[in-house]
């Protein structure tokens, strides 16, 4: 069964897009073991093009998926799980234009289904419409699609328009949620650090490294943490330790860089 967007484990893409975070992913994504729903799955879709376009879904083949809704949609234009599939595939293509008109049409048809509220929230955020992206989140938890990854977004997103207090309770609440995963103990250390709370930011980020030691951005938010406390030390090892990891980190090498030799050893 092929994911649904907003399903994907690995999150960062958010805080990357808006250049929150110049950094990789984790070495290995983390698994929840939630199985994704995939767009139109709960509704009788139509024969031929549509069962070509979810059949290609399914299988993870989305450009070619996307040329079959693009048939099936001539064939059954106000069919609602075809407009939700190109919202999804075109989130994927970070096509934001495209998807957003997707989701809206699909909202449309079907004003009841969270999921593709959240969608909007999506290509709002890929728009850089920040303040509308999170107005979608938050009324995706309010029709009751309470699901983990609805925090990571609300956090991230008010993590992007300052709003400290909200993005804190948003991770928290992730936290509290998927206490054994490391992105919300990041997440939560990122909004610490980027509200230059740095002693709040060592516990999360600490505890984010112990369950995923490769988890580099992670590891360079912690030696920002340390630089931004004036602990140089602590910074460098953290940084060098990013680099062991990815040795072309971009930012890992600018922050090493920024703090300018090493002292001579006694």
């Amino acid at each position: 069964m092929g994911q649904s967007f907003r399903l994907i484990s690995d999150r960062l893409w958010i805080l990357a897009l808006a250049g929150v975070l110049v950094c990789a992913a984790p070495a290995a994504a983390e698994e929840d073991g939630t199985q994704a729903q995939s767009p139109a799955e709960t509704q009788a879709a139509p024969a031929n093009k549509m069962e070509l376009a979810l059949t290609l879904f399914h299988e993870e083949k989305y450009d070619e998926a996307l040329r079959a809704s693009e048939e099936a949609l001539a064939e059954n234009p106000d069919y609602p799980g075809i407009h939700e599939m190109r919202a999804d595939l075109l989130l994927r293509a970070s096509r934001w234009d495209e998807a957003l008109a997707a989701a809206e049409k699909a909202q449309a048809l079907t004003p009841a289904n969270p999921r593709i509220v959240s969608m909007l929230g999506y290509a709002h955020f890929g728009r850089k419409d920040y303040a509308r992206a999170v107005e979608a989140f938050e009324k995706t938890l309010e029709m009751g699609l309470n699901e983990v990854e609805i925090y990571y977004d609300l956090a991230a997103t008010y993590l992007i328009l300052k709003n400290f207090d909200k993005a804190l309770a948003a991770a928290e609440t992730a936290r509290q949620r998927e206490p054994e995963r490391a992105y919300p103990h990041f997440l939560a250390g990122r909004v610490h650090f980027e509200n230059s709370r740095f002693a709040e930011a060592v516990a999360p980020l600490q505890r984010a490294l112990e369950i995923d030691p490769k988890f580099t951005a992670a590891r360079l938010t912690l030696g920002q943490v340390y630089k931004g406390a004036g602990d140089a030390a602590k910074a460098r090892e953290a940084f060098q330790e990013v680099l062991k990891l990815e040795p072309e980190n971009p930012a890992a090498r600018k922050e090493l860089e920024s703090l300018g030799p090493a002292p001579a050893a006694a």
